[in-house]
């Protein structure tokens, strides 16, 4: 009776761990970060149209977008998640609704760009977050919490908390080592590419407003490519024999094709049953070998094989 009530428990505590892997959030302040990034012309986020955004900021955005960079390369002191200023924002943008608590948490550290410089970008941050309310917030949030719940709903119904487990058992990496992720929704309202990109611990999604968007592609290619990421750098096999090559667009390549594979190749064909017959990855390089190596992924995972050195020789090999 004793091993069975253990049993129960540590099913428990497992189910629980699981479900505290990622959550979901639509944020107006991580919102405003994104919308800022973008202006500032970071590649890495979705582009807004300037011209409508910044009509009456025309003679200040140049300045604007310097400090922004200056920002992006400041550090912090004592934050309890990271030391850069830029994943200090992002990471407490989504744990203040407010935009004055916000600023009043970030003004509370010691940041190398000097109190003076903070003060100005937030100065330039509170003029520009009326228009942004007005022009992206306003029109997009109910949107953003639609998709938000109806994911939620998705991730459900396929066991996507599995799923994941399965990655991690596949990097040989433990739940309580990733850590919670905060996948935080920002909306496109422009252009035809979705943008995600890791701040730390946080992973910002761009979701297409006032248009259909295929959700069960967004959950395979995009969210759990992003967790791939994520999982593979905490992996032990993957620091001692890739992440440790110097050249660093062979390194970025195989991080890329592995979470292609993982992402848009096995997670798609186990959510839905089909191989994806769609373009993968908007970059050549990273499709043509994320469909080459998942085969070998796809093996390995449904298996619940470990990533192993016959593994790592046939990823070197090929890349």
């Amino acid at each position: 009776m004793k091993k069975v009530f253990i049993l129960l428990v540590f099913i428990l505590f497992s189910n629980v761990n699981a479900n505290q892997l990622i959550k979901l959030h639509v944020s107006k302040n991580h919102t405003f970060m994104t919308f800022i990034e973008s202006l500032s012309g970071a590649k890495y986020v979705s582009t807004v149209p300037k011209s409508i955004y910044l009509s009456k900021y025309k003679n200040d955005i140049e300045k604007f977008v310097n400090l922004h960079k200056k920002i992006s390369k400041s550090s912090i002191k004592k934050h309890p998640n990271t030391r850069s200023l830029l994943k200090a924002l992002y990471y407490e943008s989504l744990r203040h609704k407010s935009f004055p608590n916000f600023e009043k948490r970030i003004k509370s550290f010691q940041v190398g760009i000097g109190k003076k410089e903070l003060k100005k970008y937030f100065n330039y941050l509170n003029k520009l977050y009326p228009r942004f309310e007005k022009i992206l917030w306003n029109k997009t949030h109910k949107g953003l919490e639609y998709r938000k719940n109806k994911l939620k709903k998705i991730m459900h119904a396929k066991e996507f908390m599995l799923k994941i487990q399965k990655v991690l058992n596949f990097y040989d990496v433990k739940s309580s080592d990733l850590g919670v992720m905060d996948i935080a929704f920002y909306p496109i309202s422009y252009g035809y590419n979705i943008n995600a990109y890791s701040m730390g611990n946080i992973e910002s999604i761009g979701i297409f407003v006032g248009r259909n968007q295929d959700l069960i592609w967004m959950l395979s290619a995009t969210i759990l490519h992003e967790l791939a990421h994520s999982i593979y750098r905490k992996s032990k096999m993957v620091r001692k024999n890739f992440l440790n090559i110097k050249d660093k667009k062979r390194n970025r390549t195989i991080n890329e094709v592995m979470a292609t594979a993982i992402g848009a190749g096995w997670g798609y064909n186990t959510l839905t049953g089909k191989y994806p017959m769609r373009l993968w990855y908007n970059n050549k390089t990273y499709e043509k070998f994320g469909k080459l190596v998942y085969p070998k992924v796809k093996n390995y995972i449904n298996n619940d094989k470990v990533i192993d050195e016959e593994f790592v020789r046939y990823i070197k090999g090929l890349l």
